[in-house]
């Protein structure tokens, strides 16, 4: 249990958060087509249908595929008997996301306060909570927040199993929890596998020897469930099957989305120089204090966190959300230096002030750059719900849509989609294009990749294109083929932000 910070300060903390989460769960959804893709996993397992996804046409010359056959199926079959119950109710889902993250802060709290003294604690707690993306976070039906709960619920009881004293329960039994619960974590995302194996690199470097718990914890629990996953749901990797299919120009790019994620962590969402700068002390400091914990003897936490970042920078991608987990290790580090400081007695509450309200101030331009009622131009628009009833109305049910969000499109309108991009190449071909269209000169793409483009449309046998000026793909690579071969496509339907078009006959 947990003796210092009091715990009803820490309760009034967490039922403050839990409040001021669940009163500004705001209407919509933004069009990211993961959600899309778990809210299909979860239909099929309410129905007794095979899991992956379907209702994509996949053309083989997309190399690598832009987003898996099947994600970790634990989100997923949480959400099944709430989709069955109730359809596809966004914002209870939202509701979801709430119940597991305030836990989720009691469980930083329980593995952190060996660590920080209690005012120190509180504030990492509260910072987290308070900080804009773990709030906005809770608006999106994705697996972020449920694993949270599961990697701090995992850490937990790989510690406590381990630690456990002869004769107790935890010291016969934990090794079950110990494993379940990061089965659960990397079955909710892929980047989970890392707890077991931080546990026994801590015991290898401690003492040469690999504790039995971790030893039971691995072999007996979480690589027979593992495996009994795969083979009954094939594909469950995630984006982990994106490793090596890239080139190092790729994971350059990677890191340096990676950098200015870490900078819009803290609320810098389009980061100028100067908090690009202040954002790169941010991160020497970090090194200086988790590199002097190392020499001072590391624990789990440290572990985890070196593999976690270590998973992050060979998986190719900068989205911030995937920081977002170590976000409460971040805060342990910066209050964790401190409350190191020696000296008198009014240096720590004084830099602690001073590091709250430099975060809170930061939190603030990230919170004024949000809608904090709605989510505008959302899958649940109006003008996203009348271009889903014209495609369901005015295409035959055997249609192939040509879009940068297939997933959305099929599980919003029945219709087979199809993408149109390579998750790579794309990637530098859009940044090409824009830099070129900003300084006034020509931004079309070359002959040959107008040429692939047309293969793939001829390969899925699409027969509609559309076009949204959401998608900063469809602003610069898609414009760039209309406006080249404009006899190829018939307008059919427009409106503030989506056009689609019909694909005449390509030879």
């Amino acid at each position: 249990m947990l003796n210092r910070p009091p715990q009803r300060v820490l309760l009034l903390v967490l039922l403050a958060a839990g409040l001021f989460y669940a009163c500004t769960i705001r209407e919509g959804h933004d069009w990211t087509g993961d959600f899309a893709q778990y809210l299909q996993h979860a239909q099929h397992l309410a129905a007794g249908e095979p899991y992956a996804l379907s209702g994509i046409a996949m053309s083989r010359l997309v190399v690598p595929p832009p987003y898996p056959a099947a994600y970790p199926p634990v989100y997923p079959a949480v959400l099944a008997p709430l989709l069955a119950l109730r359809g596809p109710d966004l914002e209870l889902f939202k509701l979801v996301n709430v119940l597991f993250f305030i836990p989720a802060l009691y469980l930083v709290a329980r593995l952190f306060q060996r660590r920080l003294r209690p005012m120190s604690l509180i504030a990492v707690i509260a910072l987290t909570a308070l900080n804009p993306h773990c709030w906005a976070m809770k608006d999106v039906v994705l697996s972020d927040i449920m694993f949270i709960f599961f990697v701090y619920a995992a850490l937990l009881a790989v510690r406590t199993s381990a630690e456990a004293g002869k004769g107790t329960p935890w010291a016969r039994f934990g090794f079950l929890a110990a494993g379940l619960l990061s089965y659960l974590a990397f079955a909710t995302r892929t980047a989970g596998i890392v707890i077991l194996p931080a546990a026994i690199l801590l015991d290898l470097l401690r003492t040469r020897r690999i504790r039995m718990a971790n030893i039971l914890a691995t072999l007996v629990v979480a690589v027979p469930v593992t495996v009994a996953q795969l083979v009954l749901l094939p594909g469950g990797a995630g984006y982990l099957t994106w490793i090596g299919e890239a080139d190092w120009r790729v994971y350059l790019f990677s890191l340096m989305l990676r950098l200015r994620s870490f900078a819009g962590l803290w609320g810098a969402e389009n980061p100028t120089p100067v908090t690009l700068g202040l954002a790169a002390l941010a991160g020497l400091a970090l090194l200086f204090l988790y590199a002097r914990r190392l020499l001072r003897g590391a624990d789990l936490i440290d572990i985890f966190f070196a593999l976690y970042l270590l998973v992050l920078l060979v998986y190719p991608g900068g989205t911030l959300r995937y920081l977002v987990p170590v976000l409460p290790v971040m805060l342990l580090y910066l209050f964790e230096g401190i409350d190191a400081i020696q000296g008198k007695a009014w240096l720590r509450p004084a830099f602690r002030c001073l590091l709250v309200l430099a975060l809170l101030f930061a939190y603030a331009t990230g919170y004024g750059r949000k809608n904090l009622t709605t989510i505008p131009h959302g899958v649940t628009s109006p003008e996203a719900r009348g271009l889903f009833q014209h495609i369901r109305e005015r295409t035959p049910p055997d249609a192939v849509i040509l879009c940068h969000k297939p997933r959305v499109i099929h599980f919003y309108t029945g219709r087979t989609a199809a993408p149109y991009y390579r998750p790579f190449e794309d990637w530098f071909r859009r940044l090409e294009i824009s830099r070129r269209r900003h300084t006034g000169q020509t931004s079309d793409l070359t002959d040959a990749d107008f040429g692939w483009r047309f293969e793939l449309i001829r390969e899925v046998g699409a027969d509609y294109l559309l076009q949204s000026d959401h998608s900063s793909y469809d602003r610069t690579i898609l414009v760039a083929m209309l406006e080249r071969y404009p006899e190829r496509f018939t307008l059919l339907h427009t409106t503030t932000h989506f056009r689609l078009y019909r694909i005449e006959r390509i030879e």
